[in-house]
């Protein structure tokens, strides 16, 4: 019953209800790859990670190695599983999750020794634990 009223209210509705991705694929059908890079690059300046690597990877569906597409993809991928260290390192900080912090702020620093205040978190938990 839901379905048939879905479909019966027309595309749009339809369209509205789709997961992210498959609105991302749909829509994309008549992006070129160079809207789809500009796109991408655009999310990396808003830091938008997930949306940057979602748009790179369409882009090379659609275009394999476009431009320097490989190089600023895997900074993206880098950013997002930074942003997603860091976020969880906030948290294990604010928790006073000391050993947690420092699990996480090495796994930072091993790849950005400079990311945001993830030196000093560590060095404060590495003080905290004695």
């Amino acid at each position: 019953v839901q379905l048939r009223a879905i479909l019966s209210s027309g595309a749009g509705e339809v369209i509205r209800r789709l997961p992210d991705w498959l609105k991302d694929r749909w829509q994309s059908a008549d992006r070129t790859a160079e809207e789809l890079y500009q796109q991408a690059v655009e999310h990396m300046r808003a830091e938008r990670w997930a949306d940057a690597n979602r748009c790179f990877k369409l882009c090379n569906d659609r275009s394999p190695g476009y431009r320097d597409i490989m190089v600023l993809w895997q900074q993206s991928k880098l950013q997002e599983r930074l942003a997603d260290h860091y976020r969880r390192l906030v948290s294990a900080y604010a928790e006073q999750k000391w050993r947690q912090v420092l699990e996480l702020a090495r796994a930072i620093l091993a790849e950005a020794p400079s990311y945001k205040d993830a030196p000093a978190m560590y060095n404060h938990a590495l003080r905290a634990v004695g």
